[in-house]
């Protein structure tokens, strides 16, 4: 699921700034446990802050550029051990450098009041309109979707008008997995009529 950067305590946008994580919308996780390992690669190192939600207190640690590697022993790079997350704190994974690919993990307690209500409805014509803007480039899009099926998932939010066309809103990124996780689909491959239920 994603969730809006705007939505979230200041505790955590402060963290995410300060990382340099500049996107509008992150992937929000729920679970008790972690484990501070992050995989990075070439230009890119792993990072994981432990946040209290409540003061804004955090501990930022950095991996080493390129991954692990035998000259430093980093905690990032090297501990798989999974930690409890505890009710007041939110943690924040994944890598930076050129690009900042981070994802959020709440405990199910915090995660509670960020979550949306239900599930939305989709019909097959309207997860394959959402499944062109979220895993496919604007060129390879045309004639995967229907006009009138656009025309829908702008009307409900899913998708809006840009300056240089259409984008995949946060709202249609959860409609997309939901559909898919209510419709046993990977959320990586396109829609067909065969599965359709």
């Amino acid at each position: 699921m994603h969730i809006k950067v705007k939505d979230l305590p200041n505790s955590i946008k402060s963290a995410l700034h300060e990382i340099s994580y500049g996107r509008d919308d992150i992937e929000l996780f729920v679970a008790e446990t972690i484990s501070p390992r992050c995989p990075s690669g070439d230009g890119s190192r792993g990072v994981f802050v432990a946040i209290d939600i409540a003061t804004g207190a955090r501990n930022i640690s950095y991996g080493s550029w390129g991954g692990s590697n035998m000259f430093e022993q980093k905690i990032v790079d090297v501990v798989d051990t999974p930690f409890p997350i505890p009710p007041n704190c939110a943690v924040i994974k994944g890598s930076c450098g050129n690009r900042t690919f981070v994802s959020l993990y709440l405990n199910p307690i915090n995660a509670a009041p960020l979550l949306p209500a239900s599930p939305v409805e989709l019909d097959f014509d309207e997860a394959k309109c959402l499944y062109a803007f979220k895993g496919l480039k604007p060129a390879y899009r045309k004639g995967v979707y229907k006009e009138d099926a656009l025309e829908r998932m702008i009307l409900r939010g899913f998708i809006k008008r840009t300056k240089v066309g259409c984008q995949i809103t946060t709202d249609g990124r959860n409609a997309w997995s939901d559909w898919c996780k209510a419709n046993h689909w990977s959320e990586f491959s396109a829609p067909r009529k065969d599965r359709e239920i």
